[in-house]
Order: C-alpha cells, then structure tokens, then sequence
C-alpha cells in the first residue's frame, strides 16, 4: 500500500473514496484464456469489481 496526494481535480473529474471493494471467485476466471462468459482481463488492464462510494469532491454539475 502507499499513499500520495490527490491531484487537483479537472474540470468534468469527481473524487469518489471507496468504502467498499469487491474481490469474489469470478476474477480468477477472467484472467486466464480460456474463453467464457465474460472477455479476459489482460496484464495491465483494469480488473472488473463492484464498489460502494461516496462523493468527496466534483466538478462535474450533473453529479453535485
């Protein structure tokens, strides 16, 4: 783990802190190449999760 500052944020950008993170079976499937439901998650791609959030800052009108 480490810890940096928050870049100001741009305009259109919102600063979410998560407070939950899903990490479930699924994943492991999703990296290998074996075909399936869902395409492979590559080396260096983003994984796929669910997260719970809240707001902390926005710049973007429609999101408050």
């Amino acid at each position: 783990m480490r810890e940096t500052e928050v870049p100001r944020l741009e305009e259109g950008e919102i600063l979410i802190r998560n407070h939950y993170l899903s990490a479930d079976p699924a994943m492991r499937g999703w990296i290998k190449d074996v075909g399936g439901y869902r395409p492979q998650v590559a080396i260096g791609e983003t994984m796929r999760a669910f997260a719970v959030g809240e707001v902390i800052e926005s710049r973007r009108p429609s999101w408050g």
